[in-house]
């Protein structure tokens, strides 16, 4: 999806460097700088001390690993002193000394054997003595000592317990009422603490995200850790949420509510981090308890030393705190490949599909938005993008608004094909009208496959059945042009000399005259496809008596947020759709609104799940009180691995064989008819539909397609993370498409039954670990507790009970406000450092760019085919074409600050890589002003090596639809969505993105000094 060009300005130090190598230096305690390396005691005005954690809680005779930093870099070392408050209580050393090398000092805190009668609080300070003053550099020293204080709690380490009752008046259960001036319901006794809660604004608004007053309980259910998959330590009773409406026991809302649950954190295993921690939960759709994850985990102290866990979710049920027995200890060896990959909107399904598809190529996947889950996004696309309309067989279907169709699914917007939905807003990125989606999605379908229906003629693919490559509405009639695919006009690169840009000027208007008149050519009603008769449909046409044809889209007259409203289209105007066909009730020649549009992606199955019973042919079925009784239910969160209603055909599914049209007994296409599969013996999906699934990531987490780089098994997933996100108004629900992402990750299930990575969710920026929910403004990713972010985690930002106001600046939108899409990009910058722990995070010598400067080596070489000179600006870019793939495409490769200095070239030394993906209608070069992030936080003088991002080759990727240099003929239309094309032109395969992927992994590895693949050891 498109996004505007971000502004941002930064100083990207660098100068030449040579490719020679030369050992490496060891950590010491003295003041001595490697090689390119600086320290400038001016350049901070305060020395900061900060604790990881930030506070603890013991129980007596416990000890906890801390972590005390030191920011920023410190030139000469200062021996520091530690002073708990009560020596009686905790004891900890007394001195470190910190300096360049050591600005973090891990130790033990250690709580006295016998603790006090009560729960006593006390602290830990650190303090750091005043720098000396440095009369090179002009510094005054400073005026007094530097501390850090991180609060102590000494507390039994007993597990809360809590008396259950079989009816709602237990002496720990309490009922009340939420609305809009009472939204906090809590329970009694020895759950006080335990609540409740829902935003006001859910019950001031009457859409979709909107809760009528209602009323709900708090009750005690005992313990349920035993019964769960794993060795769990309990750390507070098991507490029963029960809203007034039974029936909300048994599905999701369409918004999360917020919990609270009694524990302990002194019960804690002593190396456990936030990260450890689950959430179990059991319901009617969850008899047996299990983890699920659960969005803004937190431990907070509710009153009088007191603690609950708060979260929200979007289940009620009952909810209990546990840790495994052993967590923090189980070490292993982790392979590092020193490579991630991001991607926004386009980049971000591009990031999400290649990164798994390559898994054991990256460290950290993380896309940003995009279509990462195809499993879900492509259900999603059929049954609401495409759908709304009444079938044949029922004429007078219940109606919907657009926003109120039924979906049991968190931050969900629901659609029609005649309201699609978009809300404007500074932060959408771009316009996305219909015409712009129809596309988007022809784009896709060119470079995926056309998952709606199965053209006869190979050359098409992309096309829906019916039309034939040389037909009008598929070929146009301009003269000597072909416009079934036609070029978005490329615009001349300002980087480029005068001369070239003049010839791509030209260039470009030629492109945009061919456009212009391929559209219109093939927007003619007069070279509309269609067929009188004899297309089946078992949905709208089962009799095949209608006229079904081909149509354009992109003429719009709606409000916000359905400003994508169909309209009819001016004579020769609008984007032909490719993915559908109409049915034409009236018989008039052109779609109506209200005249339904085919979906032929698949063989109608019953999504009933492998044992092939729905829930209410399943023994025992009771809506309420047993609504899934072989607990075979897909959801997300509550169960990823289950198979009824998980949109996917498995075996053991009911289907009828009857071909892609739902009919049985019609012509297929080998007979010159439009059906295919019928009475082939196996269910039938599209070539595009099949296509699409083989390379989809939530499949690939499923073992039901295998990716090039492996069965993503539990131990091939051990070493790689994911970070997603997606905004809450964003109008492709990017924010849901990530939740079933993190899901497909969740799935995958130790021996024992456990998940293999931790799975989150965080509802803004504030609510990652270590921030300050409670001021979003002063949100800084270098402050996270990353040990302490789940290792599959999806942000979704924006409010969702947000303020006109708020909207119109972007807030969840596709993009974002500009706060937010600069949060996400350094969110996942750091993020993906976090999985480098052996890279280079010290702070560069200053730039040196004058040739007459004694300290400019003129005379420096570099192994990159591009010279120096780029080098020392920090910022290469070239035109690279696939050895292979003979695809050609700009490259754009920004270098950490100081790389290009003699020095670090002298020490060899060498840097992961962090492959970044644009948006759809982008090209690498509009994602360039991102080198200022990663500078200035490479660069962050105010940071020391512990704090600072470490220093990474960031390579921007072009996913821009080109000219395919062997066949002269474009790719796509304006984005490949970083996909193998199923296309071939004159029996040439063309738009090979995933092959010249590939191959851009292999130059920059040859070209620059990249960090090679080693193993670390970790404890998790």
């Amino acid at each position: 999806m498109r996004m505007n060009r971000i502004a941002l300005s930064a100083l990207v130090l660098g100068m030449g460097c040579s490719s020679s190598s030369g050992p490496s230096s060891t950590a010491s305690t003295a003041p001595t700088l490697l090689p390119g390396e600086a320290c400038d005691p001016s350049t901070a005005p305060n020395v900061v001390v900060h604790f990881d954690p930030p506070s603890l809680v013991l129980a007596p005779g416990q000890a906890r690993p801390v972590k005390v930093i030191v920011d920023p870099d410190l030139c000469l070392p200062l021996t520091s002193t530690f002073a708990t408050k009560d020596s009686g209580l905790v004891s900890a050393p007394t001195s470190f000394t910190f300096d360049l090398r050591h600005p973090t000092y891990e130790f033990q805190v250690q709580a006295a054997p016998t603790g006090p009668a009560k729960i006593t609080a006390t602290s830990l300070t650190v303090t750091v003595p005043p720098r000396a003053p440095d009369s090179t550099t002009g510094f005054a020293g400073d005026r007094a000592p530097s501390t850090g204080t991180m609060p102590i709690e000494i507390r039994p380490p007993t597990v809360p317990t809590c008396t259950p009752s079989t009816g709602p008046n237990g002496p720990d259960s309490a009922s009340g009422n939420l609305s809009a001036s009472s939204s906090v319901v809590n329970g009694a006794g020895n759950l006080a603490d335990a609540y409740v809660s829902v935003a006001a604004g859910a019950f001031q608004r009457t859409d979709e995200f909107g809760l009528s007053p209602f009323s709900a309980t708090v009750s005690c259910a005992g313990s349920v850790a035993s019964a769960a998959p794993g060795k769990l330590v309990a750390l507070g009773p098991a507490v029963t949420f029960t809203p007034q409406d039974p029936s909300w026991l048994t599905h999701a809302l369409r918004r999360e509510v917020d919990f609270a649950v009694p524990v302990n954190p002194a019960a804690m295993p002593a190396a456990s981090r936030m990260r450890h921690v689950v959430v179990l939960y059991q319901g009617p759709r969850a008899k047996t308890p299990r983890a699920v994850p659960v969005a803004n985990p937190r431990f907070h102290e509710a009153s009088d030393h007191t603690w609950v866990m708060t979260f929200s979710a979007p289940w009620f049920g009952t909810y209990q705190a546990a840790v495994p027995g052993g967590a923090g200890t189980v070490g292993f060896t982790r392979h590092l490949t020193h490579r991630a990959v991001l991607g926004i909107s386009m980049g971000g399904g591009g990031a999400g599909i290649f990164g798994w598809r390559h898994h054991d190529q990256f460290d950290a996947i993380a896309p940003l938005g995009g279509n990462s889950d195809l499993t879900w996004l492509v259900w999603d696309i059929e049954q609401f993008k495409f759908g709304g309309f009444c079938p044949a067989s029922q004429p007078n279907c219940p109606k919907y608004a657009p926003n109120l169709y039924p979906l049991d699914e968190p931050f969900a917007h629901t659609e029609d094909f005649d309201h699609w939905f978009y809300q404007p807003g500074g932060g959408t990125g771009g316009t996305f009208s219909r015409a712009d989606w129809t596309q988007m999605l022809e784009d896709f379908s060119l470079m995926g496959g056309n998952p709606n229906g199965q053209n006869a003629d190979p050359s098409i693919p992309f096309m829906v059945v019916g039309p034939k490559a040389s037909d009008p509405f598929v070929h146009g009639t301009v003269p000597n042009t072909d416009c079934s695919v036609t070029i978005e006009p490329i615009s001349p690169s300002p980087d480029d000399p005068p001369a070239l840009q003049a010839q791509e000027a030209a260039t470009q208007k030629q492109q945009q005259q061919t456009q212009q008149a391929c559209l219109a050519s093939r927007c003619d009603p007069a070279n509309a496809w269609k067929v009188a008769s004899g297309f089946y449909d078992g949905q709208y046409n089962p009799d095949g008596s209608h006229p079904v044809i081909g149509f354009c889209d992109g003429g719009q007259s709606g409000m916000s947020p359905y400003v994508d409203t169909w309209s009819a289209l001016a004579p020769g105007q609008g984007v032909p759709s490719n993915l559908t066909l109409a049915v034409d009730l009236n018989g008039n020649g052109v779609r109506d609104p209200g005249e339904p549009v085919i979906r032929q992606g698949e063989e109608p199955y019953q999504d009933t799940g492998t044992d092939g019973k729905a829930d209410a042919d399943e023994s025992g079925y009771d809506p309420l009180a047993n609504p899934d009784p072989n607990q075979d239910d897909y959801d997300f969160a509550l169960n990823p691995n289950g198979t009824e209603n998980d949109h996917t055909w498995e075996q053991g599914e009911p289907y009828q064989d009857v071909g892609l049209d739902g009919v049985p007994g019609t012509p297929q296409q080998s007979a010159g008819g439009y059906d295919v599969g019928e009475g082939d013996g196996k269910f039938t999906l599209s070539a595009g539909a099949a296509a699409i699934l083989a390379m989809d990531p939530h499949a690939e987490l499923h073992g039901r397609a295998t990716p090039a780089g492996g069965p993503i098994t539990p131990h091939a997933l051990t070493r790689v993370n994911l970070w997603a996100d997606g905004g809450v108004r964003d109008m492709a629900n990017f924010a849901v498409v990530s939740n079933h992402l993190v899901g497909a990750v969740g799935s995958v299930l130790q021996p024992d039954g456990t998940q293999v990575k931790s799975t989150a969710f965080y509802n803004n920026f504030e609510n990652l670990p270590g921030a300050d929910p409670t001021q979003p403004d002063q949100f800084l990713a270098s402050q996270v507790l990353w040990s302490d972010v789940a290792q599959a985690a999806n942000l979704r930002y924006g409010a969702l009970d947000a303020t006109p106001e708020m909207i119109q600046l972007g807030d969840g939108q596709h993009v974002g406000t500009a706060t937010q899409i600069v949060d996400r990009l350094v969110t996942g910058f750091y993020f993906a450092a976090n999985s480098w722990p052996d890279v280079d995070r010290t702070l560069p010598a200053s730039l040196v760019s004058d040739p007459s400067d004694p300290s400019y080596n003129a005379e420096t070489t570099t192994i990159n085919e591009l010279g120096t000179a780029c080098e020392i600006k920090g910022h290469c870019e070239t035109y690279f074409t696939g050895p292979v793939s003979q695809r050609k495409g700009p490259l754009a490769v920004t270098l950490p600050p100081g790389y290009a200095l003699e020095a670090s070239c002298a020490r060899d030394e060498r840097y992961p890589v962090l492959y970044v993906l644009h948006g759809y209608g982008q090209d690498p070069r509009d994602l360039e002003a991102t080198a200022a992030i990663t500078a200035n936080y490479e660069a962050d003088r105010l940071k020391s090596s512990a704090s600072r991002l470490a220093k990474m080759i960031v390579v921007y990727v072009d996913g821009r639809c080109r000219i395919d240099p062997t066949t002269n003929a474009p790719e796509c239309v304006r984005g490949t969505f970083f996909l193998n094309s199923q296309r071939q032109v004159q029996g040439h395969p063309i738009g090979r993105l995933d092959d010249w992927f590939e191959e851009v992994i292999q130059y920059v590895d040859k070209n620059y000094r990249t960090m090679a693949p080693s193993d670390v050891d970790v404890v998790e």
